[in-house]
């Protein structure tokens, strides 16, 4: 876009640099990646797993923010958000502390919001993808909270191993009580 469109949509500099970043970086990824209004999932899982990976490409970790019910229970409406939305409360701590946390929330305003209320698909009423912070570079963002998954053979390796150190300290356990025993005779 140009300048004189970015003023006239009361953009100002900054936030036109930063327009420029997003198109340039939605030019990097495919446009079927890109989530757009009206767009629809059968699942709100499914919806959740197109942002998280729109997320990964872009450079963000997302989260799910909120979502009503109807009277049934059943989930009508969801929003899914960059883990940078909103704010922490004030730290209740005392001021002096080793090792203050950092902070994690810059309240952020990247959003997609699902509605099944008239079809009972889910589909997209409303994206922000302007967000009020840095993003990561796409090759690091696996490292982010909602990017971390394990494969099988991971998941099966980590049991493995969680299996291995309980028998080891059992074996342990066994042979100290023996070691006390044979001193005691």
């Amino acid at each position: 876009m140009a300048e004189e469109e970015h003023q006239e949509m009361g953009i100002d500099n900054v936030d036109a640099i930063e327009v420029q970043k997003l198109d340039m970086l939605h030019d990097t990824i495919p446009s079927q990646f890109i989530p757009k209004v009206g767009m629809e999932f059968e699942t709100k899982d499914a919806a959740y797993n197109f942002y998280n990976d729109y997320a990964y490409r872009v450079g963000f970790g997302a989260r799910i923010s909120k979502g009503h019910k109807d009277k049934y229970g059943k989930i009508v409406n969801r929003v899914f958000c960059c883990s940078c939305e909103g704010y922490h409360g004030k730290d209740m701590r005392e001021d002096n502390v080793k090792n203050p946390r950092p902070q994690s929330r810059f309240g952020c305003l990247a959003k997609m919001k699902v509605n099944s209320r008239l079809t009972g698909k889910y589909r997209v009423t409303e994206f922000i993808a302007k967000h009020a912070h840095e993003t990561t570079t796409p090759s690091k963002s696996h490292f982010l909270r909602s990017q971390r998954k394990m494969n099988i053979p991971q998941v099966v390796e980590v049991h493995l191993a969680n299996d291995s150190v309980i028998t080891s300290v059992r074996i342990l356990i066994n042979a100290s009580m023996n070691m006390k025993r044979k001193k005691s005779v």
